[in-house]
């Protein structure tokens, strides 16, 4: 393992000359069956590497570019690989378990049978991989693109699946036990062209969210308009009232802001502006407030669960000290 280590910069300056000179010079790097946990390859540029079989367990790669690079069977688990590059890898049969992966790119790789369980793949890109048998169990997949990738026989059991993207993917024959989503839910999976101007909508999301009948005048009558339109079409099954289109035009998007926009000023007449100046004491060690401006704010999701965002715009004056060495003095006028 020490002779290897001391090997891995020539190897490296090696396949870089390969790389650079379109394999006229130099070598491709060949890592097979090496043990290189912990090693520190970030930014790397070995594309076309070969790692099959190798140990890279804990092994710091961010950034790094494996693309079309060979790490079948390879253990990369609790690897930082956020920003790495695998487009095109052959991966198959690999350990990936708890590593940190974000915004990585997976694009068109073979994934098939890897292990990613346990692993934080928020914003990672996996459009047209395969990933057929893949364990994701208990991974965090926060706004993943998942686009035409094919999931046959993959595991999500207990994963955590927020606004991800499985546009163009068939959800068949998935393992979704325990799995916990946001901003995504299984009826929102395209498995087909959407149809012009429609939209998925839980009916008990749809009469509680958007026509609250205690604070929509109008709510009733829209009711009364949604049963109506339903009375002529066939029962509705399990299935159906799971996936109930609704009529975009019939959605009025301005009463939808309006009730936000009521629901952020009603949070905020509840904050004190006490709490709000303790804050930026204890926190930011700002002594003096002389002004707070509400902003306005939104709904958003923030570390997995539904949060109001509201906007302040803090005033606040400085002094500045600045002596005879050119040494400057940051401080707040007390109170």
């Amino acid at each position: 393992m020490t002779s290897q280590r001391k090997d891995l910069r020539k190897i490296l300056h090696a396949h870089s000359l390969w790389v650079l000179s379109e394999r006229k010079k130099g070598r491709m790097a060949n890592f097979d069956g090496w043990n290189l946990d912990g090693v520190i390859l970030e930014l790397a540029n070995l594309p076309f590497a070969r790692f099959q079989s190798a140990s890279l367990k804990a092994a710091f790669l961010e950034g790094i570019n494996l693309r079309q690079a060979k790490l079948m069977r390879a253990n990369l688990s609790e690897a930082r690989l956020a920003g790495a590059d695998f487009e095109g890898a052959e991966i198959s049969g690999a350990d990936l378990s708890f590593v940190e992966c974000e915004g990585a790119n997976f694009t068109n790789a073979n994934l098939v049978e890897v292990n990613f369980q346990g692993a934080n793949l928020d914003e990672t890109c996996f459009k047209g991989a395969n990933l057929r048998r893949v364990n994701f169990k208990n991974a965090v997949l926060s706004y993943a693109e998942m686009n035409g990738a094919d999931l046959e026989g993959a595991k999500f059991d207990g994963a955590k699946i927020v606004g991800t993207d499985f546009k163009g993917t068939a959800l068949e024959r998935i393992h979704l036990e325990k799995t916990s989503f946001e901003g995504t839910h299984p009826r929102d999976f395209v498995l087909e062209p959407a149809k012009p101007q429609s939209v998925n909508l839980d009916e008990e999301d749809f009469f509680n969210l958007i026509m609250n009948e205690e604070e929509s005048p109008n709510a009733g009558a829209a009711k009364h308009y949604f049963e109506k339109s339903n009375s002529n079409q066939r029962p509705l099954t399990k299935e159906s009232k799971e996936n109930l289109s609704v009529d975009s035009n019939f959605i009025n998007q301005n009463r939808v802001a309006e009730a936000v926009g009521d629901l952020i000023k009603k949070v905020n007449s509840s904050i004190d502006p006490n709490q709000v100046k303790a804050i930026c004491k204890s926190r930011y060690g700002i002594e003096k407030i002389d002004k707070i401006d509400f902003e306005g704010g939104d709904i958003v999701a923030r570390n997995g669960q539904v949060t109001f965002q509201l906007n302040f715009k803090i005033s606040h004056k400085l002094t500045i000290f600045i002596d005879r060495h050119g040494n400057i003095k940051i401080a707040f006028p007390q109170r």
